[in-house]
């Protein structure tokens, strides 16, 4: 296993999901971060090209095994701290100019013989798709009932600020609190900048600029708003003993292309990150006896996720909403609640030879979407360090891709 660095030298193009081109837009609109398919296609690219030596780098069979290469990734990192996008269960308000960051809570209430069962009063109801389901509510606030959410609020949280808030067993009434000043935030990162381009399409003839031939492109900044401190991506790169791309570390140094536009990146390997990646001993232990005293564990898609059924993960049985989760080595689960954002399309174009052609648009569950489980059976946290930040998409390849990584925590 190996860690690498990506440090890009451009502002980097993460289109979205909408059509962009000649007879469609002129405009083309920015995803909040990278899709991982866009790392894991640059990561195996360069990997392909660094090994072909005098022979063909992309044939059918070198494609075939470079898609074994699994990717995990990519993250922010800044300082050799490595950060997650914030979770959907933490809300924030601006309270006596300090930010407050509450947890939202499950409608639920005791019922006979022990049960728990969603918390409706006669002639209420939700149209949650299944009834098995309890509804996620939104923070209960002392001070004001109707107040509005933070305008701005921290985008990403370092690995050891999501390692405190998953250890809290979700019955904390005392909030986050941190300044409503970004610049002043420690553990934190705000959205990241747009770069905005105008361009025009020349005709090769004339070498002048075509009328009315003008579209717009959208760059992420990799950097803190407001200062010079740049933000660079992580990335985990694993390939199967007795592949040719193997050895990650020889053949990953160097300038390559990420995203549109052929924005170019210092690709290098970094194995300093590993111990930025993983949870250190102290947090891990102490996440991991806040697990073990709960009945429930929280899910937090750490990088955008892919299933079969959508927004429900395909290891779990949708009838009783049951199910082992990849790499849960026997841990069976039961989904009782989850709060998912709203659902981001991805596409693209495929030139693989001989399937050359658009891609079919899927659906992905965005990243910080938290899911609620009991634990039915097995130990949770003697497995939790195996299940942090590992893939729980359905397909291998989603998962060699790098979509759906997760991070667990408790919940009582």
């Amino acid at each position: 296993m190996t860690y690498i660095a990506v440090d890009p030298h451009d502002p980097l193009i993460a289109r979205d999901g909408r059509p962009f081109g000649l007879g469609a837009n002129n405009r083309m609109r920015c995803a909040d971060w990278l899709y991982p398919s866009v790392l894991a296609g640059s990561v195996r690219t360069v990997l392909g090209k660094a090994t072909a030596r005098d022979g063909e780098a992309f044939s059918k069979e070198n494609v075939t095994l470079l898609k074994e290469v699994a990717i995990a990734g990519p993250l922010p990192f800044v300082n050799r701290t490595i950060y997650l996008p914030a979770p959907a269960d933490c809300v924030w308000f601006k309270e006596e100019g300090m930010l407050a960051g509450y947890r939202s809570g499950l409608l639920m209430r005791g019922g006979g013989g022990g049960e728990t069962e969603p918390g409706f009063e006669p002639g209420e109801g939700c149209d949650i798709p299944h009834q098995g389901l309890v509804p996620v509510v939104a923070p209960q606030r002392e001070d004001a009932e109707r107040s509005k959410p933070a305008s701005v609020a921290p985008r990403y949280w370092s690995v050891d600020r999501m390692a405190a808030w998953l250890a809290e067993d979700g019955a904390a009434k005392t909030p986050l609190k941190i300044s409503a000043q970004p610049a002043k935030w420690e553990g934190y990162l705000q959205d990241f900048e747009r770069e905005q381009r105008t361009h025009v399409r020349i005709d090769p003839a004339t070498g002048r600029a075509q009328d009315g031939d003008l579209y717009s492109t959208c760059a992420l900044v990799l950097r803190q708003r407001n200062s010079m401190e740049e933000i660079g991506l992580a990335a985990r790169v694993e390939a199967p003993m007795g592949s040719p791309y193997f050895d990650v570390g020889k053949n990953i140094r160097g300038w390559h292309s990420v995203g549109g536009e052929r924005r170019l990146a210092w690709f290098d390997v970094d194995e300093s990150l590993h111990d930025a990646w993983m949870l250190s001993r102290e947090k891990s232990d102490e996440l991991s006896k806040a697990v073990a005293s709960a009945r429930g564990l929280r899910m937090v898609m750490a990088t955008h996720a892919i299933f079969r059924r959508g927004w429900l993960p395909g290891w779990l049985n949708p009838e009783n909403l049951t199910g082992e989760p990849p790499f849960g080595h026997g841990l069976v689960l039961r989904l009782r609640a989850a709060a998912v954002g709203r659902w981001i399309p991805i596409s693209g174009w495929n030139l693989e030879r001989g399937q050359t052609g658009p891609k079919p648009v899927r659906r992905m569950v965005p990243a910080g979407s938290v899911y609620y489980f009991e634990v039915e059976k097995g130990d949770a946290a003697a497995f939790l360090s195996d299940l942090w930040l590992q893939s729980v998409c359905d397909h291998e390849q989603d998962r060699r891709d790098g979509f759906g990584l997760a991070v667990w925590g408790a919940w009582q």
